[in-house]
């Protein structure tokens, strides 16, 4: 393909799919940095959400995200109960009105688009009519098969034709997806942990953690180990229905973060934690062993409560003694961070992943 047919071809239509359900967090706050990241590299990316007025009033004047009127009912399915099928048909209404008014807000898709569908959302494969070309974006391997559709269902859509790629986040993920998907069509996209948002601020004795990971252990824990906590002036910090800049200043003033990962695609809180100079204790969720082969983590295995426990009572107890014990670990936890999730890194490979996906899509 010769340079002038490839800037053509970066002129197709790209579609992120996107679940918004009440917050933009984790995965799905990703897929709007990756379609955001493609149209700032030239390429015709938008974020398609299903619509009602909530959504539309957030996001009319954004440039990035676009509604689709045959996406009502997808994200939230019309067959769970009386109350969510008239609120279905109050918002195709309220859409049909709107898209004569705000017509430059509504996308139809057509057979050359390229949609790109979340791996725990495969069944619009069943619900979209005229869907010509798909990539999935699965962010978390292990919620391929946590579906509605039988699983020689969902392996047959991703070996399909139409689906011309599928574009993960973890080594850990793209090994389990190349066993059963070809091999050829499988590409690992890294996150980039974003320097100029998370960073290292003054330490204090806090210990940050998210009680929606295996909310039972972080219990567990937290109980475990209070008196010593409570003796020693240590502070537990729960990180939630916090936005990004709001878990940004927890961790950089938090000396510890607790990692009760579990069954992750790859462990983005983690990972910034670490460019926020946490001492990381914990698990790695299977997803996030890209982060725990560096030898400078204090990782234990997972779910294996009691291993958690007493690494962090031992830590404590060291921190107790002297707080900066641990200033090389961090350090270096940092800097592994900066190398390998550096933003000017995401962008090569995302450039050169979609790059060879129009590329083959013309051939």
């Amino acid at each position: 393909m010769t340079k002038d047919n490839y800037n053509i071809k970066k002129e197709t239509n790209i579609y992120y799919l996107c679940p918004i359900h009440l917050k933009v967090f984790g995965g799905v706050n990703q897929i709007f940095i990756q379609a955001n990241e493609l149209k700032k590299l030239g390429f015709n990316a938008k974020v398609v959400l299903e619509f009602n007025p909530s959504n539309f009033k957030k996001y009319r004047n954004d440039l990035l995200v676009k509604f689709n009127y045959n996406l009502i009912g997808t994200f939230f399915n019309i067959n769970s109960g009386l109350k969510r099928r008239v609120l279905n048909i109050y918002n195709k209404i309220c859409c049909k009105i709107l898209q004569i008014i705000h017509y430059e807000k509504f996308v139809s898709f057509e057979l050359a688009d390229i949609i790109v569908i979340p791996e725990v959302h495969i069944e619009i494969l069943e619900r979209i009519s005229s869907v010509g070309r798909v990539v999935i974006f699965n962010q978390n391997s292990f919620l391929t098969f946590n579906n509605t559709l039988v699983p020689t269902m969902i392996k047959n859509y991703y070996n399909s034709k139409n689906v011309e790629a599928v574009v993960t986040v973890s080594n850990y993920s793209l090994d389990f997806i190349k066993n059963w998907v070809r091999y050829n069509k499988v590409y690992l996209l890294k996150y980039y942990i974003d320097e100029n948002l998370f960073y290292a601020g003054n330490k204090k004795k806090q210990i940050a953690f998210m009680s929606r990971k295996l909310d039972h252990h972080c219990k567990t824990i937290v109980g475990v180990l209070h008196d010593l906590l409570l003796n020693t002036n240590w502070e537990l910090k729960e990180i939630k229905d916090a936005n990004r800049s709001e878990v940004s200043r927890i961790l950089s003033e938090s000396k510890l973060f607790l990692s009760t990962s579990f069954e992750e695609g790859f462990g983005l809180p983690v990972a910034e934690a670490m460019i926020s100079e946490c001492i990381i204790v914990g698990y790695d969720g299977y997803g996030g062993r890209d982060l725990s082969q560096n030898e400078s983590s204090f990782f234990v295995a997972n779910g294996d409560l009691n291993a958690f426990v007493s690494k962090l009572k031992h830590i404590i107890d060291e921190l107790n003694m002297d707080f900066n014990k641990y200033e090389n670990v961090v350090q270096i936890n940092r800097q592994f961070v900066l190398t390998h999730y550096s933003r000017q890194e995401y962008l090569v490979n995302l450039e050169r992943i979609w790059k060879t996906i129009l590329i083959k899509g013309s051939e």
